[in-house]
């Protein structure tokens, strides 16, 4: 999990930053939570090596399609039901990042599916 938030503190701060590309390390998860990003249409990224990824943010108007990404997990392992925080979260124009049972899912995934999962990531779009 270390090496996801590491990725996605690059992320963000490119984001800051206003770069275009980064490159970074990548492992399995990472590259979950990059195709998450992909199919929202938030960065392209193009494996570069075995545990190498060349990542571009995508722009709209010159201003990054993704603001910042927040780290919402904590040491206490704390598991949430999806029914009793759906309407709190889903009102807010953000993509939300759940580690359940079935691996990384965003909030709307893991609300279809009926299960529940530890919040990790908060993206503002």
């Amino acid at each position: 999990m270390n090496q996801v938030i590491r990725c996605l503190n690059n992320i963000s701060m490119a984001a800051k930053g206003k770069k275009i590309t980064i490159i970074t390390a990548t492992n399995p998860k990472v590259n979950c939570f990059l195709n998450i990003l992909v199919a929202y249409g938030l960065i392209e990224y193009r494996l570069t090596g075995a545990y190498r990824a060349t990542i571009k943010l995508k722009y709209k108007n010159l201003r990054p399609c993704l603001k910042s990404i927040h780290y919402m997990g904590s040491n206490c392992k704390k598991s949430i039901n999806i029914k009793t925080i759906e309407k709190e979260l889903g009102t807010k124009k953000a993509l939300y990042i759940v580690q359940s049972s079935q691996g990384l899912v965003t909030f709307e995934r893991a609300s279809h599916l009926n299960s529940g999962g530890l919040l990790l990531f908060c993206i503002k779009i």
